[in-house]
């Protein structure tokens, strides 16, 4: 047992996955920072960014076709998914911020810079 009173299997797999959601969190909120705040308009209320970038994730990790990501509760679907990865594209978002997470992590971690 863990000092905290957990099987050190499970403890390691929660702390994993609490870590995972933290930097979701992070990255979701970096995101917004740079995102241009969408025009208000009629339609459908936009998807929160770290939705669909757990969708991301999934896709990347296990390979699901964009036409089986379906929207739940904790994920976007693949439409949303591919509409906010042309938008963050095409303004640059994916640019700006990639650079604030690298300069986060310091020089050591990326000590070659990457151009976007």
């Amino acid at each position: 047992m863990s000092v905290v009173g957990c099987a050190p299997m499970f403890c390691a797999m929660f702390w994993r996955v609490a870590l995972n959601e933290h930097i979701m969190e992070l990255v979701a909120r970096v995101v917004e920072w740079f995102e241009r705040a969408p025009g208000i308009g009629r339609g459908h209320p936009r998807t929160e960014t770290v939705r669909v970038l757990a969708t991301l994730r999934r896709f990347l990790r296990e390979g699901t076709p964009w036409r089986s990501l379906r929207a739940a509760g904790a994920q976007a679907s693949g439409s949303t998914l591919r509409r906010r990865l042309a938008d963050w594209s095409r303004t640059g978002v994916l640019g700006h911020v990639h650079s604030m997470l690298v300069g986060m992590l310091g020089r050591k971690a990326h000590p070659r810079k990457t151009a976007w």
